[in-house]
């Protein structure tokens, strides 16, 4: 390994240099989009994440399974962290910046090994000045990406073997060149400082090998040579023990807000569908507000995988809440390949997707949190447990209390147990139901469920939940807005076309906003008849429906600006501000000249939105 390339000619020597960089830039510059044979640049899609400084620890010291993100807690239903994390995040540019050697550590979906190959890639394209331009690294640096499993297998095979020695069977696999080049190009790169080491997936190493790679790692970032390099290594947040200096830990933080997640979103939609990040950001803009609308989805805004497999269904459908049970089955699917990787037993995927619905309906049904010994009872074992946590990563543990990573995922499990039980005995279902039907806890597990159902089904359920009996029905009509919401739904137009002429006027508001996000242009008639309901909130709700419907309102709408009625021109000159359509322009500078102060004010709102 003390071999030295001063025998070579320079220029023999950056020639291999070059060429590696060229092979490691071929294999990182792409990812696969799920479900679909497309390689998407990576650099289209990858959004520069932010970490946190985590405290120093106990190598054995246990911490929460979660990034220390209150936000991120409330998604999983948990209490937040009992303290606020005292280092506030910084860009991944800014945490090399501040570390030589660190881990990044995140949760399932974080995006850890998509942001080693980020670095990676990074530095291959060192002549293009990508470290500076995308990092804020003014740094030359040879990036060595290893996959740590694939690394307990070389120590096993070679127990007198070092990272130095997986390093060097590294760079002689991707340029395919003698043992003896190999060690000498990768020893210059060490003597001059220039190395960045990656390695990806701690957790996934099997626990049998887990501490000799751990001590390999550390012995390197001790020595001269790891010393005067970089060193990046990623885990998963569960079950890492802390190396210790000089290696430095950074939680990866996940997305807080719609505004940390648009430029992901954007990205995304662009490659998966071809466009312009003009045109990309005002879908993105579009899939963010439905993703906000729906609380159960909104949940799902924090992490990157997530938001990936939204960004994927919605390039395919055009929706988002009307196919959330097919994001999340994907979800599912997904930390099961994960899972796999981990050592998962792929004869176990039946299993543990039946233990995952068992935990979910216990939770659910519980009067108090479940104990771990209750858990396990009902995931089947204690091991089985530990691969829902460790390896699929659907399970989180906070302070003794367990939980599922986000609450929604519970949810659509519970969904999928209440329609197991429909299918045997749709009666006896109701009956459960009937009384819960208010609460907030089953309010989604009952949308999901209506989702699943036929029609004739869906019909059934509505005529029950309309007809249940329930205190102060009459003035609250809490079963008849419970129905429009479930018939929103299951897209049944024809039920809140009918809920529009209701006695009640929050039914009749709510059955109209419920026809604005069900975008069928059947609504426009009856919603601009909505424009002369004597309740105030009835009218804005048609016409905030009417702003949502397109191009089949406006002509409707501009006739509306002219009737008699002062209250329907007012809602019509709202709707169109909605609406968008810079063809409302001329016909609302019109009604600047109407005789109604609140019509003109309207008008004029309507065109400042224009």
């Amino acid at each position: 390994m003390h071999m030295s390339l001063s025998t070579f000619a320079p220029e023999d020597t950056s020639r291999l240099e070059q060429a590696y960089r060229e092979a490691v830039a071929r294999d990182w510059a792409y990812v696969e989009a799920g479900g679909s044979d497309a390689r998407i640049p990576l650099d289209e899609v990858y959004v520069l994440l932010r970490a946190r400084p985590a405290p120093s620890r106990e190598a054995l010291e246990p911490r929460p399974d979660l990034p220390p993100a209150p936000p991120r807690w409330a998604h999983a239903g948990l209490p937040g962290p009992e303290r606020e994390p005292p280092s506030p995040p910084v860009t991944l540019g800014e945490a090399l910046q501040q570390a030589r050697h660190l881990v990044l550590l995140g949760e399932p979906g974080a995006g850890k090994t998509t942001t080693l190959r980020f670095l990676g890639l990074c530095f291959a394209r060192q002549a293009e000045g990508w470290p500076q331009e995308k990092l804020g690294l003014n740094e030359d640096r040879v990036p060595l990406l290893l996959t740590l499993p694939a690394l307990a297998e070389q120590l096993r095979e070679h127990p007198d073997w070092t990272l130095t020695e997986a390093l060097a069977a590294e760079v002689r696999s991707r340029l395919q060149t003698t043992e003896e080049r190999a060690a000498a190009l990768l020893r210059t790169w060490m003597d001059e400082g220039r190395l960045l080491v990656l390695l990806d997936g701690l957790d996934e190493v099997p626990a049998t090998g887990r501490e000799r790679v751990r001590e390999a790692i550390h012995r390197w970032a001790l020595s001269p040579a790891g010393r005067a390099n970089r060193l990046v290594v990623a885990s998963r947040i569960v079950g890492f023990a802390s190396f210790g200096p000089p290696l430095q830990e950074y939680t990866l933080h996940p997305f807080e807000g719609p505004e940390q997640a648009r430029p992901f979103l954007t990205r995304w939609l662009a490659a998966l569908r071809g466009l312009s990040l003009e045109e990309a950001e005002a879908q993105a803009e579009e899939l963010l507000r439905k993703l906000q609308a729906n609380p159960a989805l909104r949940r799902l805004t924090d992490n990157p995988l997530l938001l990936r497999l939204s960004a994927e269904l919605y390039a395919r459908t055009g929706e988002i809440a009307r196919h959330r049970a097919a994001l999340y089955e994907n979800w599912v699917h997904e930390a099961w390949r994960r899972a796999e990787r981990r050592g998962a037993d792929p004869a176990q995927k039946q299993a543990a997707l039946a233990a995952l619905e068992r935990l979910a309906w216990a939770m659910q049904t519980a009067r108090e949190p479940l104990k771990e010994a209750q858990l396990a009872e009902q995931a089947g074992g204690e091991a089985m447990l530990a691969l829902l946590r460790e390896k699929m990563g659907l399970l989180v543990r906070h302070a003794g209390t367990w939980a599922f990573a986000h609450a929604t995922l519970r949810e659509y499990f519970v969904a999928l147990r209440l329609h197991r039980a429909w299918q045997a005995n749709r009666q006896r279902t109701w009956r459960f139901l009937r009384p819960r039907r208010h609460l907030p806890a089953w309010r989604e597990p009952l949308r999901l469920l209506v989702g699943m159902l036929p029609e004739e089904d869906v019909d059934w359920l509505l005529k029950q939940v309309t007809r249940a009996r329930g205190p102060a029905e009459r003035r609250l009509a809490r079963n008849r807005l419970l129905a429009v919401d479930l018939a929103r739904e299951a897209r049944r137009l024809d039920f809140l076309l009918a809920a529009l002429g209701d006695k009640h006027w929050l039914v009749r508001g709510a059955a109209a906003r419920a026809l604005g996000k069900l975008g069928d242009p059947r609504a426009v008639e009856p919603l601009l008849a909505a424009l002369r309901d004597k309740e105030g909130w009835v009218r804005w709700a048609a016409a905030e429906a009417l702003g949502k419907l397109g191009d089949p309102a406006l002509e409707p709408l501009l006739a509306a600006l002219r009737n008699e009625d002062a209250l329907v021109r007012e809602a019509a000159a709202w709707a169109l501000g909605k609406l968008g359509d810079p063809r409302a322009v001329e016909p609302l500078l019109a009604t600047l000249r109407d005789e109604d102060a609140d019509v003109r004010k309207a008008a004029a709102e309507a065109l400042g939105k224009l």
